[in-house]
């Protein structure tokens, strides 16, 4: 009962704080009687987006269930609450808006802040998730490298054939590039290690890397290679796949959270002039760039 009284009030908080910060967006759209059909569609659907994406951020870094039903419910009771107020405001206009989660796809964050690159039991190469077609926010932050460690750190999509990073650390400068089917390119070469592999913006130490886009890979095993050649450094990254049951919360090794991936929106906006459908697709971080 503690437990379910508990869920209540988050999501209850929830409601209250997407509802609140919508109402500045709605409110405008709701008393202008000037607005056009389709600007108020658009004004809509920036609300309503807006909102998802608040509900979706708290149900994952803020809620911290560990079951995917009750980070989803986060979800769609907020859109529901947004879409409500909005309905309210449009009806004496002619104007009949709605927002509904029609899908949630539960994922996995990861994320390792306390040194090497390794598993779980401190295995230097290992498998991060199994089936993955999809990632969001993955970044690496590379601090300081193990001198005795002659390889190169991987982050290998399937097998190496198809595609991978490597980070690597001659004595004197650091080399970053990606493997795709064979071509290599060149991302980063320096003497600092302190820098940033942002894969899903495709930057390394802030410049563009466009090899590191992983979106048209397909569904792959994601691994890391050669971990512990990396001394300090941390990593976080989220996967649409159930993985969290392979991680442990032991000091120092990587933590797996159950997260929600993405949320679709199914969204409408029916009017005297106007009937407009579309899908909103809720996963930050996908791609950032």
């Amino acid at each position: 009962m503690i437990l379910l009284a508990g869920f209540a009030m988050a999501v209850t908080l929830l409601v209250l704080a997407v509802v609140i910060n919508s109402a500045i967006a709605t409110e405008n759209l709701g008393t202008r009687s000037d607005i056009g059909s389709t600007s108020g569609a658009v004004t809509y659907q920036g609300a309503v987006e807006r909102g998802a994406l608040e509900a979706f951020r708290y149900a994952n870094e803020v809620n911290g269930s560990d079951d995917h039903d009750e980070l989803a419910a986060n979800v769609t009771t907020a859109v529901e609450a947004v879409s409500a107020l909005s309905a309210r405001q449009q009806v004496t206009r002619g104007y009949v808006p709605n927002a509904s989660v029609v899908d949630t796809v539960e994922g996995t964050a990861i994320r390792d802040d306390t040194g090497e690159f390794t598993g779980p039991n401190d295995d230097s190469n290992w498998t991060v998730a199994n089936s993955v077609s999809g990632v969001r926010e993955f970044s690496l932050y590379v601090d300081r490298w193990n001198s005795t460690s002659p390889h190169e750190f991987r982050v290998v999509a399937s097998d190496p054939s198809t595609w991978y990073l490597n980070v690597s650390y001659d004595g004197s400068e650091y080399e970053v590039g990606v493997t795709d089917s064979g071509a290599y390119q060149s991302c980063y070469s320096g003497p600092s290690g302190n820098f940033w592999v942002n894969v899903s913006a495709g930057t390394v130490a802030g410049s563009p890397c466009p090899a590191l886009d992983m979106g048209s890979l397909g569904s792959y095993d994601l691994a890391f290679e050669n971990g512990s050649a990396v001394e300090e450094g941390r990593y976080s990254l989220v996967v649409n796949r159930s993985a969290a049951s392979r991680y442990d919360t032991d000091p120092g090794e990587p933590r797996g959270e159950t997260v929600l991936y993405s949320a679709t929106v199914d969204l409408r906006y029916r009017g005297p002039d106007l009937s407009y459908r579309t899908s909103l697709r809720i996963a930050p971080g996908e791609s950032d760039a």
